[in-house]
């Protein structure tokens, strides 16, 4: 068969062949099953492979609304599995392998549509409990890297910038694990509060030269200095796609679309206007990593739950937790599959909570959710907050119908 363009029709291939083929091969690297046939209590399912002491296995993600399960099992299992999800339970499953993608889709009538493209992901090491298989290896020589002086040009990480590395690298592990709920086309990027834009360059690094996806990336900042220094460092490295402006997170305005955004660190409420923006914008994808929740904190008192509220500490600790429970809600109240994960500790910020959401066709689950966002509120007697207000406003400009 000669090259393949962006994506080819196979007849020919079934998916137990596929999945036959590139199991023996080792070269399986991910499974995604979505778009539940009927009112399946499991939304999506995905899954890798792992080496758990000597043994191979699979690793599976079940997805039912916003919990996530974990399970592992043998690779005979898998396709017991696959085969009794497909087409049955779900309408669409997609194989990624080291040499192609596959897409197999059920369509009207009880047809199956399948689909072969170039590859999109990088096989990773299997191991359970392996060494770092970092998608930036150390000791491949880097230019942006290079730049900001994490690495030296032979590529090794310098020693009192390695939790940089290490940060970079767990930051990109994120991104890739969206990267399939994004145009391939062109991926277009926001990345709020930029600062030294170390994250903003590893995210256009990513897309160009791990993935081969063409991206266009809009870096925010209020330091006209600190733009100033990335745009040069965008300018010398030749770095095509990318940007960087003096802008405020609340006022800049976006005519074209926005498949991916990006706030790490923004403080306090800067962090509800980026997610107000991206709703606005109806983007693919949010991640926020929130620093300083201080709104709700002069909210609490001594009295909201006795024995906590009581300690200062424990309040602010508390007000920041019940913050981004109100955030995650609220974002799955606007049609957000949403998730609060652990991230990583920045430089500048003990938080290491990550909010990411992806967008979702449909809510069937709106009155739940906001029936548990005004209990949460009593709850804690919360009377204001700040997302909900820009979220009213934004309800406020759209034009009746």
């Amino acid at each position: 068969m000669g090259g393949l363009g962006r994506s080819a029709t196979m007849n020919a291939i079934d998916l137990q062949t596929v999945l036959s083929e590139s199991l023996q091969a080792g070269t399986l690297i991910s499974v995604v099953l979505s778009k539940p046939t009927g009112d399946d209590a499991i939304k999506k399912v995905t899954g890798r492979p792992i080496q758990i002491r000597d043994e191979s296995m699979f690793q599976l993600a079940l997805r039912s609304g916003n919990q996530e399960t974990h399970e592992n099992i043998s690779i005979d299992e898998l396709t017991n599995r696959l085969a009794g999800w497909f087409p049955d339970r779900f309408a669409n499953c997609h194989l990624f392998t080291n040499s192609a993608d596959y897409q197999f889709e059920l369509r009207r009538g009880g047809e199956i549509k399948s689909l072969r493209s170039r590859p999109t992901k990088k096989l990773k090491s299997a191991e359970h409990n392996r060494s770092k298989n970092y998608l930036i290896p150390e000791g491949t020589p880097c230019a942006f890297l290079e730049a900001i002086d994490v690495m030296t040009r032979s590529g090794k990480v310098r020693k009192a910038r390695y939790s940089k590395f290490r940060q970079i690298n767990r930051f990109l592990e994120f991104i890739d694990d969206v990267l399939e709920e994004l145009p391939l086309d062109e991926i277009r990027v926001v990345d709020f509060g930029c600062g030294k834009s170390y994250l903003t360059l590893a995210m256009h690094h990513f897309f160009r030269n791990i993935r081969g996806v063409d991206c266009h990336i809009l870096g925010l900042d209020l330091k006209k200095s600190v733009i100033e220094d990335c745009q040069r460092i965008a300018e010398r490295l030749n770095l095509e796609g990318l940007e960087f402006r003096v802008g405020d997170i609340a006022s800049h305005q976006q005519d074209e679309r926005v498949d991916l955004v990006v706030a790490l660190h923004a403080c306090d409420t800067a962090t509800d206007a980026t997610l107000a923006q991206s709703i606005r914008w109806n983007a693919r994808v949010i991640l926020s990593v929130p620093c300083c929740q201080h709104e709700l904190n002069a909210q609490m008192t001594a009295a909201t739950v006795p024995g906590i509220t009581e300690h200062g500490i424990l309040r602010d600790r508390l007000a920041a937790i019940t913050t981004d429970a109100l955030r995650a809600k609220l974002l799955e109240i606007h049609g957000y599959q949403t998730q609060v994960m652990e991230f990583i500790d920045m430089e500048h910020t003990a938080k290491n909570l990550l909010i990411r959401a992806i967008r979702s066709n449909s809510n069937n689950q709106l009155a739940r959710q906001q029936d548990e966002y005004a209990k949460l509120k009593q709850l804690l007697g919360i009377d204001t907050f700040a997302l909900e207000k820009l979220l009213a406003e934004l309800s406020e400009e759209k034009p009746s119908a």
